[in-house]
């Protein structure tokens, strides 16, 4: 399977090509463009709000603002059954699929994008200008590796949902969410070793095609992704601004209550041989910071929250305004600790807002109840929007639930609570 005598057949083709690009580029600038990239993004929605945002991100690539950085865009229709929008851009190449798997992106794709950078997006998240340069600025320097801004992490074969954004932290996969990597790379994807596999990952529920392109690259190249911090204001998020405001319309693949599970069994069978083993995933902790236009980067161990909060500040009165209520989420002006509490935890929606309020005027239970204890404070800026905040300070399931009066401490555990104790940050104050 996928193991060393699968990797010592393709490595040297693969490296040497990566190696070669370059030479190969400058030899014949008029098939290749050295200074732009291919954009894949995939889509089935025929109806709802998605296909109105996928019209929206389409039209924004396909504009003269990106036609210096994008040289085509790939549209991969996963609906056999249906048309796919027809007012699309000129610009934009349908890929039509004969089925709908999240496999035909990466299969599909590499046949029609140009040898060289390929950007995967998901359809409800919109890129700068400067983020896209951002990934290509990056990508020239580490074509051996994905690159991408979201990432998750692995405990031995469990899977980790934290968005590793509160502290310092190894990650091991990079998420296609905005994801960039050598086309050579991609095409890994499609080796007839990895068929067993990817008929796994159509017949499973995680949507773990994300976790077999990561560690088929990484079984190849012996390296971990490369994290990406996009230039400030680079993301428009519709699926974290939008959806929840109309859920009925915009739901998606990540929309899962029991996600958690379904990634680490697919990760676990990957993982088991005659499969992958431990070391297809290796671990990665530094990250790239690009600079404002998305031209430079440095390479950093660490980076705030309020530089990852920054590169997505566009809310829901700029992306659905259609969907936003007349009167605003909070009536008041944060001040003291609800502001601090603010820029480590956007107010995304109502609920976000409600639990601010909840932290800054609701005491903890008890006839020694204090409001604003500092040990929830603290704890709970790591866990934005969460109803059980884990006492990030000690091991094991202890903590606090919101009531409707206060803020109950619990020591070993809590009945509602234990069931979420999988989200609890995988770091200690």
């Amino acid at each position: 399977m996928p193991r060393r005598r699968f990797k010592l057949l393709i490595a040297l083709g693969v490296l040497m090509c990566l190696l070669c690009t370059p030479v190969l580029l400058k030899r014949d600038a008029q098939v290749v463009d050295e200074d732009r990239l291919t954009v894949v993004l995939t889509a089935y929605e025929t109806e709802g709000l998605r296909s109105d945002w996928l019209r929206r991100i389409l039209r924004a690539y396909a504009s003269d603002e990106y036609a210096d950085v994008i040289h085509s865009i790939l549209l991969v229709w996963n609906e056999p059954d249906h048309e796919p929008p027809e007012d699309l851009p000129d610009k934009v190449v349908v890929i039509r699929a004969a089925s709908n798997s999240l496999n035909n992106r990466w299969l599909l794709a590499p046949e029609y994008a140009q040898t060289g950078p390929v950007v995967v997006l998901d359809n409800d998240l919109l890129l700068s200008k400067s983020g896209i340069r951002c990934l290509h600025t990056v990508q020239k320097d580490h074509p051996d590796r994905l690159s991408g801004p979201f990432v998750r992490r692995r405990e031995d074969t469990i899977y980790v949902l934290d968005e590793l954004v509160s502290r310092p932290s190894p990650y091991n996969f990079v998420l296609p969410r905005a994801l960039v990597g050598h086309s050579d790379l991609l095409s890994l994807y499609g080796e007839p070793e990895l068929a067993a596999l990817r008929t796994y990952v159509d017949q499973q529920e995680a949507h773990c095609d994300d976790l077999l392109l990561n560690l088929a690259i990484s079984n190849l190249t012996g390296l971990p992704p490369l994290r990406i911090a996009l230039p400030p204001n680079s993301i428009g998020d519709f699926a974290t601004y939008c959806s929840p405001l109309d859920r009925t319309n915009s739901a998606g693949l990540a929309d899962q209550t029991d996600r958690w599970q379904h990634r680490t069994e697919c990760l676990s069978h990957f993982l088991t041989p005659p499969n992958f083993d431990l070391d297809a995933s290796p671990e990665e902790e530094t990250v790239a910071v690009c600079n404002s236009e998305g031209d430079s980067y440095e390479i950093v161990p660490e980076v705030s929250l309020v530089r990852w909060r920054s590169m997505s500040t566009a809310r829901a009165h700029d992306l659905c305004p259609e969907l936003v209520p007349n009167e605003p989420a909070s009536g008041t002006s944060r001040r003291g600790l609800a502001a601090e509490l603010v820029e480590y935890c956007p107010e995304l929606n109502r609920d976000v807002t409600y639990w601010v309020d909840a932290l800054v005027e609701r005491p903890t239970c008890g006839p020694d109840g204090i409001k604003q204890d500092p040990d929830l404070w603290a704890s709970a800026r790591h866990q934005c929007g969460a109803w059980c905040i884990w006492d990030l300070r000690l091991k094991g399931k202890v903590g606090w639930r919101l009531t409707d009066a206060c803020w109950e401490r619990f020591e070993n555990g809590h009945p509602v609570c234990d069931r979420w104790f999988y989200q609890r940050p995988t770091f200690d104050l």
